[in-house]
């Protein structure tokens, strides 16, 4: 999947960030995303969901290897944020780092590391089974953008 350029994780993180009001990043292909630098701070809302991946049954069929690079990361304004269903790895310290006003949800499932998939999916149940008061349930977006590009 792409790095960078139309189509690709970077590109509709600054479309999220750049459009006011809530939005909605879908996963039309799966597959890993091998980032060659940081990607930006989401500093808006957003919902960052790898389950819209065709044929999806569970375990995150989007990988983000981060290579070394900072994980996401959620600024102040981007309360109410969600991120589901993705697998995030190789993150220099954490995989997701969120500032205390932002509060996204990361579950339904989520892996953040490396995990076997029958780990991250009994990680899963008990995220879903203790879901946090602050958890988006549904996002009415005003916009979507949808990953639907691999490298050639």
């Amino acid at each position: 999947m792409l790095n960078a350029g139309d189509g690709s994780l970077r590109w509709a993180i600054n479309q999220a960030n750049a459009n006011s009001g809530a939005d909605e990043i879908a996963f039309a292909v799966p597959g890993e995303i091998s980032l060659s630098s940081a990607l930006p701070a989401i500093t808006d809302t957003v919902t960052i969901n790898g389950s819209t991946v065709p044929g999806f049954t569970g375990p995150p069929a989007v990988t983000v290897n981060f290579r070394g690079q900072t994980g996401l990361r959620f600024a102040p304004d981007s309360g109410g944020s969600s991120l589901t269903s993705l697998s995030l790895v190789r993150a220099t310290w954490a995989g997701v780092t969120r500032h205390a006003a932002s509060r996204p949800a990361v579950a339904r499932p989520a892996s953040v590391g490396t995990a076997s998939p029958a780990a991250i999916a009994s990680t899963a149940a008990a995220a879903r089974s203790a879901e946090p008061p602050w958890a988006t349930s549904s996002a009415s977006s005003s916009s979507r953008a949808t990953i639907a590009r691999r490298d050639a």
